[in-house]
């Protein structure tokens, strides 16, 4: 297994603009470093591929999770993310039969993220609430908290402004109780967008900073300046 996280190519530098999967390959802009992160995640994939056998074989839940998540980021890599998503969805109908709560959850996560990768917020949105129960089952307030962002985020892009900001509500909360400012940051900007898009500025918690990232964004397009286009997206 750490043969093939070690042949795994690391992953670089996320862009502020870009999420999940996405990010890393849109970086890669020469025809020779696209080959080698494609080859290389190949060959980590073959080796995982054989680890997961052999993990679920021996029962080790933990180790059969860290397997599956090289094979589902190799697959992506390798621009298969049909068979990302059935490596991890055949997973978690196996881990369910188990009982092991952890693993279906950290499964669950793993498979919404290619989801929407792939595009599908509803299968996406089911995955996420799927996890979220069990977090809230399982006591662990920061899993809770990722998924409300993400979930957030999820419906925002899918024009669910209502259920976004409740959603967002609810995440901004746990990321105070927690002490995580960037959580935190993350769900006011969420709030902001979602007031915004629905035309209540006015409710805005940043009212004042959401107006002036909107007119930065109605500059940059008017004078179609592509760094103040992204400075403004990243403030509202």
């Amino acid at each position: 297994m750490a043969d093939a996280k070690a042949m795994f190519p690391e992953t670089p530098t996320t862009s502020d603009f870009l999420i999940g999967y996405d990010a890393p390959k849109a970086q890669m802009v020469s025809y020779q470093q696209r080959m080698l992160y494609k080859s290389k995640a190949s060959e980590a994939l073959a080796l995982a591929k054989d680890a997961l056998v052999s993990f679920r074989r021996a029962g080790e839940s933990a180790k059969k999770v860290s397997a599956l998540k090289v094979v589902v980021e190799a697959s992506m890599a390798m621009e298969r993310s049909f068979d990302a998503m059935m490596a991890a969805s055949d997973e978690l109908a196996m881990i369910k039969r188990t009982g092991n709560k952890q693993a279906e959850v950290d499964v669950a996560e793993m498979l919404s993220e290619v989801q929407i990768a792939r595009g599908d917020a509803g299968s996406a949105s089911q995955s996420l609430n799927d996890a979220l129960a069990l977090y809230r089952e399982l006591g662990k307030k920061e899993g809770e908290a990722r998924i409300l962002r993400t979930l957030a985020g999820l419906k925002l892009k899918t024009e669910r402004y209502k259920e976004s900001l409740s959603t967002a509500q609810q995440g901004l909360g746990l990321f105070k109780e927690l002490g995580d400012s960037k959580g935190e940051s993350d769900c006011q900007k969420i709030i902001n967008r979602a007031y915004a898009a629905s035309g209540e500025m006015e409710k805005a918690p940043n009212r004042n900073d959401a107006l002036k990232a909107l007119e930065d964004l109605a500059s940059a397009v008017e004078n179609r300046d592509k760094g103040q286009w992204k400075t403004a997206i990243v403030e509202l």
